[in-house]
This record gives C-alpha cells, structure tokens and sequence, in this order.
C-alpha cells in the first residue's frame, strides 16, 4: 500500500505554520507496507492524519491516492474490511458487552482468528482472565489491550496505530507492539504507529514529523 500526499492540509491546519512538517501542505510519499513512525505533538493532526487515511474525514485542501487511486475513488468498505486494520485512539469498544464479545463481534465477520489464537494473544498481554468482564468495567489499559487483539482480528496489509501504547506500562507495551508485529509480519503489512514522541517499539524504516 502507497499513500502519495500533494499538499493536504486538514480544515483544522489551514491557519497554521506548516513549514516544518515532513507531510502537510507537502508532497509526499508513505510507505504502507513498511514500519513507519509519525511523530506527532498535541495538535498537529495525527488523529486527523489515521481518519484521513482510513477515509474517516475529507475535511482538507489537497488531494491524495492509494495505491494511484484517488481518496474520493477508494471503495472503503472494501479497504477496511480487507486491507486496512485501525486501532483507534478512543478504542471504539462497547462499553457494555464483555471484552470476549467485542472481540469476538470482529471477528465474526472475518473468521481470521480461531479461538485459540484470541485466547493465545490475550494471553500473551496479560488479559485473559479479564475476557468475561464487559469492557465497561475494565481500565483505560486493559482496554487498549483488548482493543489491539480487537485489530487483528482481519486481514490487513497495513495497521494504523493512534498512541494504542498511551496507557500501558513499558513491560506491556513492549508486549502489545511484538504482539502487532507478529501478527504484521504474518500478514506482510506494514505498520504506522502515531504518537507523541520518537520510541522503540518498531523497527521503523520511514520516520515523518507533523
């Protein structure tokens, strides 16, 4: 997957000094099939840069394409069903079935995983024993882990990750980001990680600052 960027800007930047950003109002290349980092401070437009790319918002001057298709073009229904797995900032987790059930519901309409695989991969962050609990009841933490296992409950090519590490530990980050590329590597997707600052958690090949 290649998203090639020619000066987009979102409605929320227009007004702002862009000139050192590595991508907005820039033409620009990323990579999806690599590890790739977008280093992105408090208002700078990462959330907007994952719903962008996930064809959540097209509140921006410029354009951009997907693989040499134009945004307005992309059947997203078929992106994020196939191609395109998101583990978004605000989770998206029903509150109120239990932690099993949302994963579960996602998986329902792949059938990626089996059931050993959930049980295995939440397992190796540590929430197996939480999988019966409604998410309601879980800690900002444990419902990140949930909602990473959530994420890899489809084929994807690339992997968009909104600060998915934001309430972890480093013990259980660095659990959650071999658990991601894991699943990435048996997929061969690449991987765009946002977040506040430069880390370690991937081997990344392509490093862009807003």
């Amino acid at each position: 997957m290649v998203f090639q960027f020619k000066n987009i800007v979102p409605e929320p930047l227009l007004n702002r000094d862009l000139t050192q950003s590595d991508l907005w109002a820039k033409n620009t290349i990323i990579d999806g099939t690599a590890n790739v980092h977008i280093c992105a401070p408090s208002g700078t437009g990462k959330t907007s840069l994952l719903s962008i790319l996930y064809g959540l918002r097209f509140d921006f001057s410029g354009e951009w394409t997907l693989d040499s298709v134009w945004s307005s073009d992309i059947d997203w229904v078929q992106v994020r069903q196939n191609e395109m797995a998101f583990v978004f900032q605000d989770l998206k987790l029903l509150e109120n079935e239990t932690a099993l059930s949302n994963v579960v519901l996602k998986n329902q309409l792949t059938s990626a995983l089996s059931e050993t695989e959930i049980w295995n991969a939440a397992e190796q962050l540590g929430v197996q024993q939480l999988l019966e609990k409604p998410v309601g009841k879980l800690s900002r933490g444990e419902r990140q882990r949930i909602a990473i296992i959530r994420s890899l409950c489809m084929p994807f090519k690339c992997i968009l990750l909104d600060e998915p590490f934001s309430h972890l530990d480093e013990e259980n980050s660095l659990k959650a980001a071999a658990l991601i590329q894991q699943y990435a590597t048996k997929n061969n997707a690449g991987i765009l990680m946002a977040n506040l600052k430069h880390d370690h958690y991937f081997q990344y090949e392509q490093t862009l600052n807003l």
